[in-house]
C-alpha cells in the first residue's frame, strides 16, 4: 500500500530493489512474491488515479500467474499465503464484494481484511463506525493531511502535485496581475511549450514571471508537460 500511494500521488518510482528489501523484512523475496506486490500495487494505483488500463493490467498479470501450476496450487490450498491472499483480493474485487463479505470467508482474515480494506476503500470513504474504533486517529489524520493540497490563496482543496506544492487554483489564476493591478494572461509559446505572459487589455508582452493574486506574490511558469502553472512564492 505505501508503494502504491507514493507512486500514485507523487512522481517518484519505487525501484524493484526497494520492493525486494521491503518484502525481505517479513518474507523470502522470490519472483512470485515480487509479482504479487506489483499486481496489488498496480491495482491500487489504478483505483487511486482512475486508470482503467492499469487496473486491467493488474488483472491480466494475475491471470498470467495463475497459469503456473505451482503458484495456483499454493494460492488455492494455503489460505494464509501471500498467493492465497492475492487470489482472494482479485476474485472478490471482480465480484464487487464488500469488506464484510471478505472477512466472512474466514482463513487469514487479518491479512485479507487489511489488504482488501485498503483496496475497497481506495476510492470510498471509510465508515465513521470504523474510524471511531481506531486509536489515535488524530495522528493518522495528521499524516493523511500531508497528501492533501489547498490553494494557497483561497484555500479550496485541489489535487496533490508534489512537483508544484504551492500551485494556485484556476479561479485564483484568472486574477493574476502585475504589481500595479493590471490583469495578466499566461500561455505556452507554441505546441512545443515555452512561456509567455501578456497584459489582458493590450496584449503587449509582460517580461516577467512574477505576478500578484490578491496582493500575494506568485510565480508563473511553464508546467512540466505543457500548460502553465502559478505558484505562491514562499515567504522569506
Amino acid at each position: 500500500m505505501p508503494i502504491s500511494l507514493i507512486e500514485a500521488l507523487t512522481t517518484q518510482k519505487i525501484s524493484q530493489n526497494t520492493v525486494v528489501e521491503l518484502i525481505s523484512l517479513t518474507h523470502t523475496a522470490n519472483s512470485d512474491l515480487i509479482a504479487c506486490v506489483e499486481i496489488y500495487s498496480n491495482l491500487i494505483k489504478g483505483l487511486l488515479i482512475n486508470d482503467i488500463d492499469l487496473k486491467n493490467k493488474a488483472i491480466n498479470q494475475f491471470k498470467a500467474l495463475m497459469i503456473d501450476e505451482e503458484f495456483r496450487y499454493i494460492a488455492e490450498t494455503e489460505k494464509g499465503s501471500a498467493y492465497g491472499t492475492l487470489k482472494i483480493l482479485i476474485q472478490e474485487y471482480q465480484k464487487g464484494s464488500s469488506l464484510q463479505d471478505v472477512i466472512k470467508l474466514g482463513g487469514d482474515t487479518d491479512s485479507n481484511g487489511a489488504f482488501y480494506g485498503a483496496l475497497y476503500y481506495a476510492t470510498r470513504d471509510l465508515p465513521t463506525k470504523y474510524i471511531k474504533k481506531i486509536r489515535k486517529t488524530e495522528v493518522l489524520q495528521e499524516y493523511l493531511d500531508r497528501f492533501k493540497h489547498y490553494c494557497p490563496i483561497c484555500h479550496v482543496e485541489l489535487e496533490l502535485h508534489s512537483r508544484y506544492p504551492n500551485y494556485v487554483c484556476g479561479k485564483c489564476r484568472s486574477k493574476a496581475t502585475d504589481k500595479d493591478g493590471r490583469l495578466l494572461s499566461f500561455s505556452n509559446i507554441d505546441f512545443s511549450g515555452g512561456f509567455q505572459a501578456r497584459y489582458n487589455d493590450t496584449q503587449e508582452i509582460y517580461n516577467s514571471h512574477i505576478c500578484y493574486i490578491n496582493g500575494i506574490e506568485c510565480y508563473a511558469n511553464e508546467a512540466r508537460f505543457g500548460g502553465i502553472v502559478i505558484e505562491k512564492l514562499e515567504d522569506n
